[in-house]
């Protein structure tokens, strides 16, 4: 979950960015914030149990191997 200091950090990450004409209120760029952070959370558990799994794969088609070599296969 996102902390308040990430989701102002962010808001003040937005702010830099200049505007023409338009002032956009800051519960809009608050919104903004939490929900772009958000979605990069689930990106990175995403990736974590992508990962996981390749791993897991990994670990078992060593066993696997590991024990053909133990069978004399």
């Amino acid at each position: 979950m996102t902390t308040d200091e990430e989701i102002e950090a962010a808001v003040k990450a937005m702010r830099a960015i200049r505007l023409r004409g338009g002032k956009v209120h800051d519960d809009v760029l608050r919104a903004y914030a939490r929900a772009a952070l958000q979605a990069a959370q689930l990106m990175q558990i995403q990736e974590y149990r992508r990962r996981a799994e390749l791993l897991a794969n990994e670990a078992h088609s060593v066993g696997d191997r590991g024990t053909d070599v133990a069978r004399g296969v």
